[in-house]
C-alpha cells in the first residue's frame, strides 16, 4: 500500500470510527469473522477495522486498512449506520470523508445533501431532440433543411443544379460551376443580384491573374476570360 492509498483508508477509518461513537446506534453486534464471507442479510459491514461491501455471492470486497489488535474494534453490519446526519439548517453541511469502494459506471445516487450515496445510479436514457419539434406536414421532394441538431426543420432543400448536357465546366452568370459524373454541378455561392449570360467554358477553365483584394459588395466585373477585375459591379 503506498503512502497515499494509506491515508486515504486511514481517514475513511477514523470518520467511520468517530460516526460510530459519537451518535447512538443499534445494530447487531458479531463476533470477529474468520472467514471472508458477509454475515446474511447485511450489505455494508464493518469488520473491526475495514469497512465491506458485501457481493451478491456473500464474499466481501473491503478496504485494505491495517490494524493491530488492540485497534481492533466490534465487528458489525452498518446498513442502518447514519453517516450522513441532517445538519441544522445555519449549518454548512460536508459530506463523509468514507468512501465507497464499489465501481459504478453512471456514477453514484445522491442524498437530500448531494452526497453519494453506495448505490449506483440509473442509466440516462438518451434524449430524442427530433421527437420533441413540431411535426411538419410539408412534402419537399428534395428532402427537408436540417438545424445544428440534425433534426429536420420545415424548410424544404433547394433542388440540384444540373449541368447543361455535354458541358463540364461553366459559368452560369453569377458563379462557376464544375459537372460530377451524376450530371449535378457543384457552384461557387457568390450572391449575385443580377445574373449576367450563361457561358460553357469546357475549353478549360480560365487562368486569372492575381486575385484582387478589393471587396466588391455587388461583385466583380468580369473580363472577356471570367476573371474578375479590380472594378466593382454597380449596385442594382
Amino acid at each position: 500500500m503506498n503512502c497515499v492509498a494509506f491515508i486515504v483508508a486511514a481517514f475513511a477509518c477514523l470518520q467511520l470510527a468517530d460516526a460510530m461513537s459519537s451518535r447512538a446506534y443499534e445494530s447487531d453486534i458479531y463476533e470477529p469473522l474468520a472467514s471472508d464471507k458477509c454475515p446474511e442479510d447485511c450489505k455494508t459491514f464493518f469488520d473491526g477495522c475495514n469497512q465491506c461491501m458485501c457481493l451478491e455471492n456473500g464474499d466481501m470486497a473491503c478496504t485494505k486498512m491495517v490494524c493491530s489488535e488492540e485497534e481492533m474494534e466490534d465487528a458489525m453490519c452498518i446498513d442502518d449506520l447514519e453517516l450522513y446526519p441532517v445538519p441544522a439548517e445555519s449549518e454548512t453541511f460536508e459530506c463523509s470523508g468514507i468512501m465507497c469502494m464499489m465501481y459504478c459506471k453512471e456514477g453514484f445516487k445522491k442524498d437530500e445533501n448531494g452526497c453519494d450515496l453506495c448505490e449506483c445510479a440509473e442509466p440516462v436514457e438518451p434524449v430524442d431532440v427530433c421527437a420533441e419539434m413540431p411535426l411538419c406536414m410539408k412534402y419537399c421532394e428534395n428532402g427537408n433543411v436540417v438545424d445544428e441538431n440534425g433534426c429536420d426543420t420545415c424548410e424544404c432543400k433547394e433542388a440540384p443544379q444540373f449541368c447543361a448536357e455535354g458541358c463540364e465546366f461553366y459559368f452560369d452568370g453569377c458563379n462557376t460551376c464544375t459537372c460530377g459524373g451524376d450530371g449535378v454541378a457543384a457552384c461557387t455561392e457568390v450572391f449575385c443580384e443580377s445574373y449576367e449570360e450563361a457561358i460553357c467554358l469546357d475549353a478549360g477553365e480560365p487562368e486569372c491573374g492575381p486575385v484582387c483584394t478589393v471587396f466588391c459588395e455587388y461583385g466583380n466585373v468580369m473580363d472577356e476570360d471570367n476573371c474578375p477585375t479590380c472594378v466593382c459591379k454597380e449596385a442594382p
